[in-house]
This record gives structure tokens, C-alpha cells and sequence, in this order.
């Protein structure tokens, strides 16, 4: 969440850093220009690059992060770590 969010100012501390970023990405082996053109939505960081980036701060991080709390309360009820506390306690 921390490198989405470090674009949402839009400033040349943001473009550089999230020039470097993507960069960093498309040094994977073999699906490092693909990664890195999806990140950036072309070839340069652009408004589609902001938009792209604003959506995942938002709404995808958020919402992936959520359901893997959920999971992890899940688990821990089913294996017996806690339990749902009771009206009486």
C-alpha cells in the first residue's frame, strides 16, 4: 500500500520514485516487461499509470488485506486457538 500511495501526490518525488519502482518490476526474468507494462498501463508513467494505481490503493489492497484477516479469524476459530466469546463472559 505504501508504493500506491506514494504516486497519489502526482509531485517529481512520485514520478521518479514510482519511475524506479516499476523499473525495479520489470527486472523479473522473462515476465519483467509485462509486469512492468501493466503497472505503468504503457510504456511511460502517465494518468492512466495514477489511475491504476489510486484503484489498487483504494479498493483492491483494502479489500484483499480484509479477506485475509477474515481468513486468518476463520482459522483460528476452526483450529481451537479462540473461540467466540459467549454472552455470559
Amino acid at each position: 500500500m505504501g508504493f500506491t500511495g506514494y504516486l497519489l501526490p502526482m509531485d517529481q518525488r512520485a514520478y521518479w520514485a514510482t519511475t524506479v519502482g516499476t523499473s525495479i518490476a520489470g527486472t523479473v526474468p522473462w515476465l519483467g516487461p509485462f509486469i512492468e507494462k501493466v503497472l505503468r498501463g504503457g510504456t511511460d508513467i502517465s494518468a492512466l499509470t495514477l489511475s491504476r494505481f489510486f484503484a489498487a490503493h483504494i479498493w483492491m489492497f483494502p479489500a484483499a488485506l480484509a479477506g485475509l484477516i477474515a481468513v486468518h479469524l476463520y482459522l483460528i476459530i476452526k483450529h481451537g486457538e479462540s473461540k467466540f466469546p459467549d454472552k455470559d463472559d
